[in-house]
């Protein structure tokens, strides 16, 4: 009879999945496999959960997990153990409403530029697919290893807060030219390899879906101060693969550690779903043998984290795929070595501050600093002065605030 219960329910969401076919792609890039359950969660939840039953949950996780113990037997069991943690935190959301169905694992193999296939674990669960990269991280753990962080720094072009990891002691490369992942079954010999290849899932998994959005960590140092470089990173990639593929794609970020500063802002049932997410990840971590993760100790930690869910819409796009949509700020030319144009958009009437800021969140320059009427405008700064270098550009308006990368020559 169980048997038979199990075939009608696996027959019920086949059927399901032909007759509704997705509508919405929500792409979750996650630095680690509790990522998204803490600071994504609300978010997530309601996505792999929708009344509807179209959307599609794509969850993509950049590193292998934090641990002292980088590249060791002890480090690959830790890491399996958090991918174990996330995977019953996915079929636990999944399961809240239909019954209990069969995991089905893959692998995704994309061929990288400098001609390495690199072999990705993919795996899906009803309207779930995660894929784990397992890249080397670690930068608040320990010093030792490659790192996602220190791979980022040696990419001149595209690496939001490079250097943004403090994890180079006196003596020790703060950068790798190449990354390969903690099972060797993928090799990065440049980081627009790896970007490369997450547009590529992204595009992959969207194909025919006419909605997209992509979740990922706030890159803002102002609203993410002293944020994991693993994240800060995460989110560097998912903006720049935003900006390569060629549908536009909702783009939301997320606060993280620092929501602990904020206000409580979810219902009770909100609050609950987060912390059960986190519970089945310190479940993974107990059943191999590992300390869960819940601290309700710490002022700032797990306790703070689960009742609260703070975001904003980098990029917002209509729910026809299209050719992205104008920015709200945006400068030219880039790279420069004299003028740079910059223009932004004031959604509403308020203060305006527009200043430039180098890759440590030092400010060079407050360009703006006034209230400025609803409307868009242009400005010309001049960057002779500046040392030849990667900076940030931020604009905060009245309703945004906005962050673009520019290299003066």
């Amino acid at each position: 009879m169980k048997r038979i219960v199990t075939l009608l329910l696996l027959i019920f969401a086949a059927s399901r999945s032909i007759s509704q076919p997705y509508t919405k792609a929500s792409f979750y890039l996650a630095a680690h496999p509790d990522d998204w359950q803490l600071f994504m969660g609300t978010d997530a939840s309601e996505d792999i959960l929708s009344a509807s039953g179209n959307t599609k949950v794509i969850l993509i996780y950049t590193t292998a997990g934090d641990n002292s113990n980088g590249g060791t037997p002890a480090y690959n069991a830790y890491c399996h153990a958090r991918e174990d943690g996330a995977n019953r935190s996915i079929q636990f959301c999944a399961d809240i409403f239909s019954g209990h169905t069969m995991w089905d694992t893959s692998y995704t193999f994309i061929k990288t530029q400098s001609g390495i296939t690199n072999k990705i674990l993919r795996l899906q669960y009803k309207n779930i697919v995660s894929y784990f990269l397992k890249l080397s991280d670690g930068c608040f753990e320990h010093t030792n290893i490659n790192t996602l962080s220190k791979f980022a720094y040696n990419y001149n072009a595209g690496g939001f807060y490079a250097d943004y990891c403090r994890c180079a002691p006196a003596g020790e490369p703060t950068h790798v030219a190449a990354l390969t992942n903690i099972d060797s079954t993928a090799t990065y010999k440049s980081y627009y390899e790896l970007e490369k290849t997450i547009a590529e899932l992204i595009s992959n998994e969207s194909s025919g879906i006419p909605q997209t959005s992509i979740h990922a960590p706030d890159t803002d140092p102002f609203i993410n101060p002293g944020d994991h470089p693993d994240h800060v990173q995460t989110g560097a990639l998912a903006i720049d693969v935003a900006n390569m593929i060629n549908s536009c794609s909702d783009v939301i970020l997320y606060q993280d550690y620092n929501i602990c500063n904020n206000p409580s802002n979810l219902t009770p049932a909100q609050i609950s779903m987060k912390a059960a997410l986190l519970s089945q990840v310190s479940y993974g971590l107990n059943v191999d043998i590992f300390p869960g993760e819940w601290d309700p100790e710490s002022s700032c930690g797990h306790v703070s984290w689960t009742s609260r869910n703070y975001s904003r819409v980098l990029q917002a796009c209509d729910s026809i795929p299209k050719t992205n949509t104008a920015p709200k700020i945006s400068l030219f030319p880039n790279p420069t070595a004299s003028i740079i144009n910059i223009s932004y958009m004031a959604e509403q009437t308020g203060n305006v501050e527009i200043a430039i800021y180098d890759l440590t969140g030092k400010m060079f320059n407050l360009i703006v600093n006034e209230n400025k009427e609803r409307g868009n405008y242009i400005i010309e700064y001049d960057v002779h002065n500046l040392p030849t270098a990667d900076y940030i550009l931020y604009v905060k308006t009245a309703s945004n605030i906005n962050t673009l990368k520019f290299t003066k020559e």
